[in-house]
């Protein structure tokens, strides 16, 4: 759970890019689930 909050942390913070990055690519795959279920958003 330690690393949520680093996640979360380096968002806020803008300490990583790395999280930040994660956290993008986190947000397309669920666009990428949604899509096929709400018709292609």
């Amino acid at each position: 759970m330690t690393e949520n909050k680093g996640l979360f942390g380096g968002l806020l913070g803008g300490e990583s890019e790395d999280s930040l990055i994660f956290i993008i690519l986190i947000i397309l795959v669920i666009f990428f689930l949604f899509g096929g279920g709400f018709g292609k958003y």
